[in-house]
Parts: C-alpha cells; sequence; structure tokens
C-alpha cells in the first residue's frame, strides 16, 4: 500500500505553488522552504518539491536484467 508520495516542480516559486494549492481548497504544510505535503480528497498524503531539493542519485549507466 502506497500512504504517501510526490513530485518535484522545476522552476520552483514557492508562494505561486503555494497559492495554487490553496486555490483548490488544499491546506499546504511546509517543513522546508522548498516543498509543501497535503492530503487529497481520499486522505492520501502528497508532497509538492523544488527540483533541487534532494540531489537525484549520480548513478553509471543502467543495466539491463534479463528474467
Amino acid at each position: 500500500m502506497i500512504t504517501r508520495f510526490g513530485f518535484t516542480i522545476d522552476h520552483w516559486d514557492r508562494a505561486v505553488v503555494q497559492e495554487a494549492l490553496m486555490m483548490r481548497n488544499l491546506s499546504p504544510q511546509s517543513d522546508t522552504d522548498k516543498g509543501f505535503w497535503f492530503a487529497d480528497p481520499e486522505g492520501n498524503e502528497i508532497g509538492v518539491f523544488s527540483g533541487d531539493w534532494m540531489p537525484r542519485p549520480s548513478g553509471g549507466s543502467p543495466t539491463t536484467t534479463t528474467w
């Protein structure tokens, strides 16, 4: 079961994102200046964050697995 998930947004503007969430009657809660958590109408916890909030891992080339 998935209890929460998040999205990242390039070209982050905290005020614009907060306003957009509030216009949709969502209650954004912030625990960082680069993101918000809110509950969707079904009660799922969803996060939206700045694209640079967490660096993505810099792994090597993906490997193919044959089953």
